[in-house]
């Protein structure tokens, strides 16, 4: 039989950030946030009284972490088990956009354990921008758990795409230049965690953009360019 976890009612929050800061117009191969989304305990595990035998039932696994990193355009998945009871496999799931998942791949499990365990799986050559990752655990009688979410951000160029941004630092307004492209492209202002402030469509042909930063805070931005081929590059700037 299965149980469904107990909810944590505190968000959880862990944010990693690449330790490589650029400016003016020097782009960044990898620079990677990471974001814990979910609003309940990591832990798969929970356990309750079987209404029937009056026994404390244990859910197959206990999750002690789930985390992500970016390393050159592929990134990492790891997650750590405690305990282990009847378990046969964990599924990996990604989206786009938070609510809609696909199967990446699987991963098999010890099956039984009360020690620590750890397990990985990478998601190779993914394209810049937000990924989310849940995992979804199967016992050995076919019934199946998920994971918190996580959030992974990450800003990888992939080709020699340049981008600036002047003045930086950045008052009232910031311009930005990027490559004359004979396809629409896109330009994305993330604040330093990560979060998309603004975007917008850059038409065939447009070098320049003129972008009004007046209305956020001082601090640490990054504007991202990406072409219709899927090119990505970004450059860092600060506000004052």
């Amino acid at each position: 039989m299965m149980l469904y976890p107990k909810f944590a009612s505190q968000l959880a929050t862990c944010i990693l950030l690449c330790p490589i800061i650029f400016l003016n117009s020097e782009t960044v191969n990898a620079q990677a946030v990471t974001e814990i989304i979910s609003t309940y305990n990591t832990d798969f595990k929970s356990s309750t009284i079987d209404s029937n035998t009056k026994t404390e039932l244990v859910l197959p696994v206990g999750i002690t972490s789930f985390i992500s990193s970016v390393s050159g355009s592929d990134i990492h998945l790891s997650w750590q088990t405690d305990t282990e009871s009847n378990s046969s496999y964990f599924e990996i799931e990604s989206s786009i956009d938070g609510n809609q998942f696909n199967k990446l791949g699987t991963v098999n499990t010890v099956g039984n354990s009360s020690s620590n365990i750890e397990y990985s799986f990478e998601d190779r050559d993914v394209v810049g921008g937000a990924h989310y990752y849940r995992l979804k655990q199967f016992d050995k009688d076919g019934k199946f758990e998920y994971s918190k979410i996580i959030k992974q951000v990450a800003f990888i160029e992939k080709n020699e795409l340049s981008v600036s941004a002047y003045p930086n630092p950045a008052v009232n307004n910031v311009i930005v230049t990027n490559p004359a492209s004979v396809q629409e492209g896109v330009l994305n202002l993330y604040n330093s965690v990560g979060k998309l402030l603004w975007t917008k469509k850059i038409a065939p042909g447009t070098t320049q953009t003129n972008v009004n930063i007046s209305s956020y805070p001082q601090g640490s931005y990054i504007f991202q360019f990406s072409n219709s081929q899927q090119e990505t590059s970004v450059v860092r700037f600060l506000i004052k």
